[in-house]
This record gives structure tokens, sequence and C-alpha cells, in this order.
């Protein structure tokens, strides 16, 4: 049987595509890089309530308020309504295989909608705790640190947890882990033509793993 023609992993396609070569250099050099490493912590109603006052999320439940109508009324109870520049909406199903964080933004609002009855490898998500250019603006003064972001260990079927709004302009990347077994998935609602910028770390990365002893992840960058 002759040599497998290696694939290019998706992530360094878009990166290609997005002009953002310079982040795909640095990402193959890892070894010079300034390794953030997070540790991830399993997400709970404190810190959803936390990302909430930042203005980085906003949890899919109902207010007070909105709670109780009256016989025979029907109240719509609009969350948002985004930008027609950006398209109409579209539902996907994302398959995640990837160590790798890439972290970016979005300029219009998505949703998580994390559903699922099977068991699989866990499911990341990391967060920037600043909005785009006030990150950008901690990676210009050199001055970024692991304080700055927060690694979560996502949960399943949770009203309160598993249902939110990724507000724009919140930096963020989802992640699984290097063990085997099935990926995780989730669902996102976004607008059909919502782009993806991805954020130069410059001299840093991020990482929940040890990456000297990373050996699929090196192997995946010295491509």
């Amino acid at each position: 049987m002759g040599k497998r023609e290696f694939e290019e992993p998706k992530m360094f396609q878009v990166l290609k595509e997005s002009g953002q070569l310079s982040l795909l250099i640095r990402l193959k050099n890892w070894k010079d890089m300034k390794a953030i490493k997070l540790k991830p912590r399993i997400i709970d109603e404190k810190i959803m309530d936390k990302l909430e006052e930042l203005n980085l999320v906003k949890r899919m439940i109902p207010k007070e308020g909105v709670r109780s109508v009256r016989l025979m009324e029907a109240v719509d109870d609009i969350i948002y309504v985004a930008d027609p520049k950006f398209g109409s909406h579209m539902l996907l199903r994302v398959r995640l295989n990837s160590p790798v964080p890439i972290l970016g933004t979005h300029p219009e609002r998505e949703e998580f909608i994390l559903i699922n009855r099977e068991k699989r490898k866990p499911l990341f998500v990391i967060i920037a705790l600043h909005k785009h250019k006030e990150l950008e603006k901690l990676i210009e003064e050199n001055s970024l640190s692991k304080a700055d972001f927060l690694a979560l260990e996502m949960v399943y079927n949770d009203p309160n947890l598993s249902f939110f709004t990724m507000l724009n302009g919140t930096p963020h990347c989802e992640l699984t882990s290097l063990d085997r077994g099935p990926p995780p998935y989730f669902f996102v609602t976004e607008p059909s033509d919502l782009p993806w910028d991805p954020i130069d770390l410059n001299e840093y990365v991020l990482t929940l793993f040890d990456c000297k002893e990373c050996t699929i992840v090196k192997s995946i960058l010295e491509r």
C-alpha cells in the first residue's frame, strides 16, 4: 500500500484563506512561543454569572417577568435581532476533534446548544475575559497571562449552563482532549454569512496540555 497523503487540518486551511499566515507560522513554531497553560474548570452557575457580568455571554433562560403568561395570550420574548448584513440564520452541528485552540471572534452573536445523550470526549471552551480590541492591546503590551482567560469543561443538557449566546466580539475557541474515543459535538445557530476573525497571539500560545509531551499536537503542527 502506498504512503498515505497527509491531509492538512481544516483549521489550517481557514487560517490560510483568511490571510492569517503569520498565525499559522507561529503555530508551527510553537516551541519558540510563550505558553499560557490553562486548567479547565467545570462550568457552573457562578462562572456563568461572571461571564454575563463581563458582557461576554448571555444565557437563554427567561427573566422573571416573562415566566407567566395570562390565559389565551402568547408572548414573544425577543432575545436579539441579528444585523441583516450578515445573512439569514443557520443551524450547525459542529463535530470537534482538535486539541489545538485557535482563538477568534465574530462580529455578530451566535448560540451554543449543548445537547447529547452519548458518552464522548470532553468539550472545552476557552473564553478571554476581554473583548477583541482589549485583548489585542494586552498582546501588544506583552502582558498577557492565564488570568485573562477561562478554560471551561462544558456540560450537556443543563438548562442554565448548556444553552447560551456568545456575544459578538468575545474571543473564544473550542477544543477537546487527546484521549481516544468519539469526539464531542454541539449545535450552533448563527447568521449564515458570519465571518470568523482569528486573533494573532503573537509570541503566546494557549494550551490545556504539556506541549513537550503532546506528541499528537506536535506531529500536526510540524507538518
